[in-house]
């Protein structure tokens, strides 16, 4: 067995101080924002547009060809009547 040794990580940067105090402000913002709770609308928002999300890849791995706004009102059109890609979608 050949034992050389393993080539040496010689990074092409350096941190400079104005770089690591951006870090610590990016991290002091962060810390304070991880604390505060998100208004309900919004929180609301959110979670639907995860789900629109969600639900167009994986319906679309499936083959289904809606795009992205008709997913969402396929996604909100509760009894109404539907093409067979939009049910898909609202049975996902």
């Amino acid at each position: 067995m050949n034992s050389s040794p393993s080539p040496t990580f010689h990074p092409r940067f350096q941190y400079t101080h104005a770089m690591l105090r951006d870090f610590g402000l990016i991290e002091a913002a962060r810390a304070v924002i991880t604390v505060l709770p998100l208004p309900p609308d919004q929180e609301l928002r959110l979670r639907q547009a995860a789900r629109q999300r969600a639900t167009r890849n994986s319906t679309r791995i499936e083959g289904n060809t809606l795009n992205s706004e008709e997913v969402g009102r396929a996604v909100m059109a509760v009894g109404k009547s539907q093409t067979e890609m939009q049910q898909e979608v609202r049975d996902y």
